[in-house]
């Protein structure tokens, strides 16, 4: 299995124009998340826990959905989180 771990602040795009950079930031509610620096955005903020918390509800629920008989497999849906530090 391979893990790709990056670190903060994280290169997310470049040649992005300030208002599109503005645009993009109301309509996902990323104020805080994302920098804007000379054409490239930046990612300088992972979710707060409650995002992770939420997260792992609907991943546990899609969980039960498909049924009990892939939990604790190597089909299982696992969850490490966005906050969750690389190794």
């Amino acid at each position: 299995m391979l893990i790709y771990c990056s670190s903060l602040p994280y290169e997310l795009a470049t040649e992005v124009p300030f208002d599109t950079y503005v645009e993009r930031t109301d309509k996902h509610n990323i104020h805080g998340l994302w920098e804007w620096e000379n054409g490239t955005v930046f990612v300088i903020e992972l979710p707060t826990k409650f995002h992770e918390r939420c997260i792992r509800a609907i991943v546990r629920e899609i969980n039960l959905a498909i049924g009990g008989g892939v939990r604790s497999t190597n089909v299982d849906i696992l969850y490490d989180g966005s906050t969750s530090e690389c190794f």
